[in-house]
C-alpha cells in the first residue's frame, strides 16, 4: 500500500501536490518513503545542502525518530535521513547538517533558525514535503506554523517541487500561497484497496486460527471476535498454550474500534445480524493491509453487507472440506443442462477454444470457478431465464421478428426491447423463441398492435427491425 502511494505521487512529475488527508492516514511514512525514493534516483552533489526537506510539527518529531529507525534500518552513512530539532540546543544539529544527508527532517522553526545562522542553504533542495495537521494546533499556533512554512518555501528555487499533506478545508487564504497551481488529491486516492481472504469452514476453533497466523507469518495482527463464547475460548487457549510461536504483535480483542492501524485483521466468525454490531466499523481500508474472514456456512450470508460498504480485492480460499466446492460444481453442471440459451454457451465455447491453449484450459476453468465462488454471495450467478407468467393461448398473438441468433439476438434481448421500447410489462409477454434468422414472440393480443407500431422499423443493431403478425403454416 505504501509503495502504491509513492508511485502515484511520483507520477505527477514536477507539479506541486496538495494531499487532502483525513485522520488515520500515515502521511509521515508516505512522505519519507517518497523523498528517499526520489533522492535515491538522483545524483547528489557533495554540498552542505540536502536534496529534500520534510517539515513537520514538534509533536510529530518524536514519532519521526522511531519511524526513521524502522524505515531506514538498512541505510547507513550519507544515505541516512537527518533529524534536527529534537534537542534544545541548535548547535547539536551542526554535525547532522554537515553530513550531506539526502533528506533533512525538521520543524519549520528550527530550520528557520539555522537558515538565519547561515548553517544551511536551500538553493539545491529539489523536493519538499510539508505535513500540516491543523487539529493539533490552536488558532494562534496555526497562523504561526503557516507563516513559517511560507517563509521557507519563499527561499526555495522555482524548480523545487512541493507536497503538502493537510486537511484542505482547514487551510487559510495565506496558506494557499504555499503551492503553485497544485494538483489536489485525497489520501484515499493514494491508498490501495485492502485485500481480503475468505475462509468458509464448518467450525471455527482457536487452534485453527493460531496455526493460520503462524503458517502465514502474520505480523501486527488483530484477532477480532464478537461472539463472547468464542472469544473466551480464544483467551483460554492462549493462556494454556503459551508455547505457541505466535508473534508478539498478535492481539486478541472483542470487535470494536481499533486503536491503531494493523497489518492484518482476522475476523473470527461473523454475527448473524450486522445491524447492531460494532464489527462493520472495523472493516475499512485504513484499518489494515489484509482482512481475513473466518466464517461458517450459517453466517456466510453476511458477506454482501460487508462488501457493499467496503471495496476489497475479492479472493476465495476454499475450505478444508472439499465437499462445498464439489457441490458448487455439481450445481453448475445442472444449470448447464437446463440452460435456456445454448447458443450463447456455444459461442462462448468457441471463443474459449480459440483463445485458451489446450494445456491451460484446466487452470482457466479453475480460475473461473474461484471467481464465481468469491462473487456469488451464496447464490448462483449462472444465467437463468426470466420468470414469465403464462398467458392463456386464446389471449395471445404471435409476432414475427426479422432478427435471430445470427445477429446475436436472444430471448432476453427481445424481452428487453418489448419492455423498454414498446412499453410492455412482464405479464404481457408469454413465450419467446429465437431461431437462426428470425424469432417468434407470443404477447397478449391487446398489446400486439402496440408492439408492432413501436418496434417495426426501429433501428436495432445497425438495421431497421421488421416486426409483424406471424403467419400460420397453413397460410
Amino acid at each position: 500500500m505504501l509503495l502504491s502511494a509513492v508511485q502515484k505521487l511520483a507520477s505527477s512529475r514536477n507539479r506541486d501536490i496538495l494531499i487532502d488527508s483525513a485522520h488515520g492516514f500515515d502521511a509521515f511514512s508516505t512522505a519519507l518513503t517518497y523523498l528517499l525514493a526520489k533522492a535515491g534516483s538522483e545524483r547528489l552533489h557533495r554540498l552542505c545542502t540536502p536534496y529534500a526537506l520534510l517539515l513537520i510539527d514538534q509533536e510529530l518529531l518524536t514519532y519521526a525518530v522511531d519511524a526513521v529507525n524502522v524505515c531506514c534500518a538498512s541505510r547507513e552513512g550519507p544515505s541516512q535521513p537527518a533529524i534536527i530539532g529534537s534537542s534544545s540546543d541548535p548547535k547539536q544539529d551542526l554535525p547532522l547538517l554537515q553530513g550531506c544527508a539526502p533528506v533533512l527532517i525538521s520543524t519549520p522553526r528550527r530550520l528557520i533558525d539555522h537558515m538565519r545562522r547561515k548553517n544551511i542553504m536551500l538553493e539545491q533542495v529539489r523536493q519538499t514535503c510539508m505535513i500540516f495537521r491543523p487539529e493539533h494546533f490552536t488558532e494562534t499556533s496555526i497562523e504561526s506554523f503557516e507563516n513559517d512554512l511560507l517563509f521557507i518555501t519563499a527561499k526555495l528555487s522555482r524548480s523545487s517541487k512541493k507536497l503538502l499533506f493537510t486537511q484542505r478545508d482547514r487551510l487559510s487564504a495565506s496558506a494557499g500561497e504555499l503551492l503553485k497551481n497544485p494538483k489536489v488529491i485525497t489520501d484515499r486516492d493514494l491508498t490501495a484497496p485492502a485485500q481480503a481472504t475468505w475462509h468458509v469452514l464448518e467450525s471455527i476453533t482457536p487452534d485453527l486460527i493460531t496455526q493460520y497466523i503462524i503458517d502465514h507469518h502474520l505480523e501486527r495482527a488483530y484477532i477480532l471476535c464478537e461472539d463472547p463464547a468464542l472469544y473466551h475460548q480464544f483467551t483460554d487457549y492462549l493462556r494454556t498454550h503459551t508455547e505457541t510461536n505466535l508473534p508478539a504483535t498478535v492481539v486478541l480483542s472483542e470487535a470494536g474500534s481499533l486503536s491503531e492501524k494493523a497489518g492484518h485483521i482476522i475476523y473470527a466468525g461473523l454475527p448473524d445480524h450486522l445491524e447492531n454490531s460494532s464489527l462493520p466499523g472495523c472493516v475499512n481500508p485504513a484499518a489494515a493491509e489484509v482482512h481475513h474472514f473466518f466464517v461458517t456456512a450459517e453466517n456466510h450470508h453476511a458477506f454482501p453487507t460487508i462488501e457493499e460498504n467496503f471495496t476489497m480485492n475479492r479472493q476465495f480460499t476454499a475450505s478444508n472440506d472439499q465437499e462445498t466446492v464439489s457441490e458448487k460444481i455439481r450445481m453448475l453442471i445442472r444449470e448447464i443442462e437446463k440452460d435456456a440459451h445454448p447458443g450463447e454457451l456455444n459461442e462462448l465455447k468457441r471463443a474459449i477454444k480459440k483463445e485458451v491453449p489446450f494445456y491451460r484450459r484446466g487452470y482457466f476453468s479453475a480460475y473461473l470457478l474461484r471467481t464465481f465462488l468469491s462473487t456469488s454471495k451464496g447464490r448462483s450467478s449462472a444465467p437463468r431465464p426470466a420468470a414469465v407468467p403464462t398467458i392463456a393461448e386464446e389471449d395471445t398473438a404471435t409476432l414475427f421478428f426479422g432478427i435471430g441468433k445470427n445477429r446475436r439476438t436472444y430471448p432476453k434481448d427481445i424481452a428487453r426491447l418489448l419492455k423498454a421500447e414498446a412499453g410492455l410489462e412482464n405479464e404481457d409477454i408469454s413465450t419467446i423463441k429465437t431461431l437462426e434468422n428470425y424469432s417468434f414472440v407470443s404477447v397478449h393480443k391487446e398489446k400486439a398492435a402496440q408492439a408492432i407500431e413501436k418496434l417495426n422499423g426501429l433501428s436495432y443493431k445497425g438495421r431497421a427491425l421488421v416486426v409483424n403478425y406471424a403467419r400460420s403454416k397453413t397460410k
